[in-house]
């Protein structure tokens, strides 16, 4: 922070002197910025929550006796990587530069993001960065009936529809859509059906009309079944078309 003034005088044996033009030399620190980025150097989140990193840089002063950090005259910058190519799509929506923050949704599932940050001191003109790694982790995909686990029908009563095509895939933007269901092409269904009651048996109580593998099942009462209190579990199993999740 000091500056200092230099003048050079040059004088012969005869005792004549010449003296140049006075010259400034200011002193700046030269003191790169201390970067870090808050939390583990790998972490892992899911697609359906928001992203946030807050990050810290400081200059260490050594002037006004026993010195101590400055925070004064940095400036930061973001930036987000996948395999070393740099994502400019991708973009902080955090108004406030110590943060990096992403909207949910915003990143692509089983993708390791690196993100950096750097900070430039405007005064020594010197700059550091730290850096980070996001998972991407894939969600669950959720079976969802409805009308809720318990429903019941009767001998010679209307046929019952058992109705799956609510389920929904965890890292698909319910906003996309008018609702949160997948389109029925994106899921697979599976059922099955087992007697509980009054004694378990691997066949069903119930008769079973549609496909086994269609998002809706119709079931109607077995007129065959006597008895009071016959009750079947139905099961859905909910997989993606890929069969890696369900």
């Amino acid at each position: 922070g000091f500056k200092y003034y230099f003048t050079a005088e040059l004088c012969n044996f005869l005792g004549g002197c010449g003296q140049s033009s006075e010259m400034s030399v200011s002193v700046v620190s030269f003191q790169v910025p201390t970067v870090n980025i808050l939390g583990s150097g790998t972490r892992t989140v899911s697609r359906k929550s928001a992203l946030q990193l807050n990050g810290d840089a400081f200059i260490i002063s050594c002037g006004g006796g026993g010195g101590g950090k400055s925070y004064q005259d940095l400036v930061y910058s973001w930036k987000i990587s996948v395999d070393s190519v740099q994502r400019n799509d991708i973009v902080s929506t955090s108004r406030d530069v110590r943060k990096y923050t992403l909207n949910k949704y915003s990143l692509a599932v089983n993708t390791l993001y690196t993100i950096q940050l750097t900070v430039l001191s405007t005064v020594s003109k010197k700059a550091s960065s730290a850096s980070t790694h996001v998972y991407i982790e894939a969600g669950q995909l959720v079976a969802v009936i409805k009308g809720g686990a318990t429903q019941s029908v009767q001998q010679g009563g209307a046929a019952l529809p058992i109705d799956a095509s609510g389920s929904y895939d965890e890292d698909i933007d319910p906003s996309d859509g008018a609702s949160v269901s997948v389109p029925e092409n994106q899921l697979q269904y599976s059922w099955s059906c087992n007697q509980i009651s009054p004694v378990y048996s691997s066949q069903c109580s119930v008769v079973i009309a549609g496909s086994s593998t269609s998002s809706v099942l119709t079931v109607e009462a077995d007129a065959s079944i006597q008895g009071d209190d016959i009750a079947s579990i139905i099961t859905v199993v909910v997989s993606d078309v890929s069969g890696t999740r369900s």
